[in-house]
């Protein structure tokens, strides 16, 4: 499983991981106010998708560069991971 990690790009390793893991695996666990929310490979998928698009629709292009500073939240990790069309 790890060599398959090592083959495509970040966008390409995400897509392959929320088709196989889909909504049955959790990707991500956050305590929010004392309560564990959790995010499956499927969720964490489209988060990533809806913001290179929002992204890209804002007129960010491939190749582009933004830094973010924040808190570490799940919101941020998965705009990390984004590719822009």
């Amino acid at each position: 499983m790890l060599s398959s990690l090592t083959q495509g790009t970040l966008p390409q390793i995400l897509s392959r991981q929320a088709e196989q893991l889909g909504g049955n695996k959790i990707a991500i666990r956050e305590k929010a106010y004392g309560i564990w929310q959790t995010y499956t490979w499927h969720d964490y998928f489209n988060y990533v998708k809806r913001t290179g698009l929002g992204l890209s629709a804002l007129g960010l292009k491939r190749g582009d560069h933004i830094g973010i500073i924040t808190n570490n939240l799940p919101e941020w990790l998965q705009s990390s991971r984004m590719a822009v069309q």
